[in-house]
């Protein structure tokens, strides 16, 4: 699901801040700790995303939230392009 930063979505978030302001956010993952979380992720995946061979992509949702400031700025931007 891609959503607003703002929004609480089911499931586990794909990225997490690392940095804010200039200034490290949390504690640091040991090596061998990261490296077992990417197994452990990579080994939930679909047999058919964990190869090489190109794979179905996976459906994506998006909120409603998320569509509606997309709309908005697309409106935006047509309107900044038409000449006057």
């Amino acid at each position: 699901m891609l959503g607003l930063a703002d929004e609480t979505q089911e499931g586990e978030p794909l990225l997490r801040p690392v940095m804010r302001g200039g200034q490290r956010v949390g504690v640091s993952v040991p090596l061998a700790a990261a490296r077992a979380h990417a197994a452990a992720e990579r080994a939930a995946l679909p047999d058919a995303l964990r190869g090489l061979a190109p794979a179905a992509p996976l459906p994506v949702r998006v909120t409603p939230a998320l569509v509606a400031l997309a709309e908005v700025v697309d409106r935006a931007r047509r309107a900044a392009a038409r000449p006057d």
